[in-house]
């Protein structure tokens, strides 16, 4: 009574002879209808020869010609016919079955690929199974990283169901999802009837799993230079998302660092558009944000996102120093001219010092110029430059300069700028 997908059968239907002639052969036809009644598949055929015995109680299969003589997918009813050397017989209708099955059950593929990206389990595919002959008994499926069962195994066989026999089994069923791999699996599926017979489809269909956010990679390690105009697209901080795509970046900065202070610059955007795998390019704050950062420093905290709105965020990946306050004018500028002989062709110049952000902290260094004419803020940076290596002491303290090598007897023009960190130059 099992299906059989192998001529492995072994049979009991003894023979005897009680005349004396011994018996010679056994004849076997068979029918998918019961009663002898044909068609034949195969009509009588020799089994076994040659036998020369009152007797034959082996157990006994069938040859590979009446095997393969058999119908398919289909109950074969067997008729006994046996002769003895008197050329005798005896026939008996219907003494058992076979039932044969060659042909694996039939996966029917419905799903074309899943090429939507998937962040959570729940997805339902669509692959069908079906054998009419005897019939589905399970199916299993399993998936790799990549096509034609390429790259490492992502999810190993797991049963989808077992039966006793089902002639078709057409329910949506679903994968693993949770310890399915990040990217592409590709699904190959098995299934078996109940005569043993194994049939695989490769790659029936693809899961395309992110459940990961983009990656932040700093490459900038703060930035010491101090800002009076927008610096542009200087900052290197990369984005990459290794599944469905970014999306879009957004970076804030506040006072404070560990996003304390005041949020001087909300939600910035970095870029937008259709996902991208990567975003290498170097960026910056427009002018607008610019503005709004805050005198000193100012921390940026970034946020990115991929298509399927999962999002990571780095807090404090770097700084920008911004100063657009210069130093206050000096007003206290004066020169002399030395009495003695000797400091002849010399000019002793002072003044005050003005400080960095207007009256307050010092200035980074100063600007020394000296003329024959008046100078002023138009011909400033034409006339004679005093390269002087003075460092600025903090406001309100005195400084001077001795400029030397001037011709005697000439009258000579001073003035003195104050520049500070950022570049802000003083009036």
């Amino acid at each position: 009574f099992d299906w059989r997908g192998l001529n492995t059968g072994l049979y009991d239907a003894d023979f005897t002879d009680t005349g004396g002639a011994l018996l010679q052969k056994f004849q076997v036809r068979a029918s998918t209808s019961t009663g002898g009644i044909g068609p034949f598949s195969p009509d009588w055929t020799d089994n076994i020869t040659g036998i020369n015995s009152a007797s034959y109680a082996d157990l006994w299969p069938l040859t590979s010609d009446l095997w393969d003589a058999l119908t398919d997918s289909a109950t074969n009813y067997i008729s006994l016919r046996v002769f003895d050397n008197a050329g005798s017989s005896f026939t008996l209708a219907d003494a058992f079955r076979v039932l044969k099955d060659t042909t694996p059950a039939l996966i029917t593929d419905g799903q074309l690929g899943d090429d939507n990206w998937r962040p959570a389990a729940g997805t339902l595919y669509n692959v069908d199974f079906a054998d009419s002959g005897s019939r589905v008994s399970s199916a299993a499926y399993a998936a790799w990283t990549q096509a034609a069962k390429g790259g490492s195994q992502s999810l190993g066989w797991t049963q989808l169901f077992t039966s006793t026999g089902l002639l078709t089994y057409t329910t949506d069923w679903s994968v693993d999802f949770n310890n399915a791999a990040q990217g592409f699996n590709y699904v190959t599926i098995r299934a078996w009837d109940k005569a043993g017979n194994l049939t695989e489809l490769v790659d029936a269909f693809y899961l395309k799993k992110d459940t990961a956010a983009p990656t932040i990679t700093d490459l900038q390690d703060g930035d010491t230079t101090w800002y009076r105009l927008n610096p542009g697209n200087v900052f290197n901080v990369d984005f990459a998302d290794s599944g469905i795509g970014l999306s879009s970046a957004a970076y804030e900065a506040w006072t404070g660092p560990g996003k304390t202070g005041t949020n001087v610059a909300a939600s910035s955007q970095i870029f937008s558009g259709e996902p991208v795998a990567s975003y290498l390019s170097n960026w910056g704050p427009t002018d607008a944000a610019f503005t709004l950062l805050a005198a000193g420093t100012n921390y940026i905290s970034v946020t990115a996102w991929d298509a399927l709105a999962q999002s990571s965020a780095a807090m404090d990946l770097f700084y920008i120093l911004k100063d657009t306050v210069p130093p206050s004018a000096i007003t206290s500028l004066s020169a002399v001219t030395p009495s003695a002989a000797a400091d002849e062709g010399d000019l002793n110049v002072y003044w005050n010092a003005p400080g960095d952000d207007d009256l307050t902290g010092s200035a980074s260094y100063y600007m020394i110029r000296y003329h024959t004419d008046a100078i002023s803020d138009e011909n400033f940076d034409a006339v004679s430059v005093f390269v002087s290596t003075l460092v600025p002491k903090a406001a309100g303290q005195a400084e001077g300069v001795i400029i030397t090598g001037l011709t005697p007897s000439v009258t000579y023009y001073a003035a003195v700028k104050a520049v500070d960190k950022a570049g802000n130059t003083g009036a």
